[in-house]
């Protein structure tokens, strides 16, 4: 597992990019407001929610608030 803390500027929407990785990934979001894309939907996360999901599938963020976002972000290898 790694483990990180990570800052998500403010986006507007369609001016991020996809990506994945092998694995699973959680997150808890410290301060701000953050939209995450996942399986072609968005979902707004604000201070203290969190999301775990598999990582494998194309996925983005983007802050929200005009300060952005801050989230410990944890992702898992995949299981063997």
């Amino acid at each position: 597992m790694q483990a990180y803390v990570a800052d998500f500027p403010p986006r507007a929407p369609g001016k991020t990019s996809e990506h994945f990785h092998e694995g699973a990934e959680f997150l808890f979001l410290l301060a701000g407001e953050l939209a995450i894309q996942f399986e072609g939907e968005e979902h707004e996360l604000r201070e203290g929610d969190s999301v775990y999901f598999d990582s494998s599938e194309p996925h983005r963020y983007r802050g929200l608030a005009e300060a952005g976002a801050r989230a410990v972000v944890i992702t898992f290898p995949p299981r063997i």
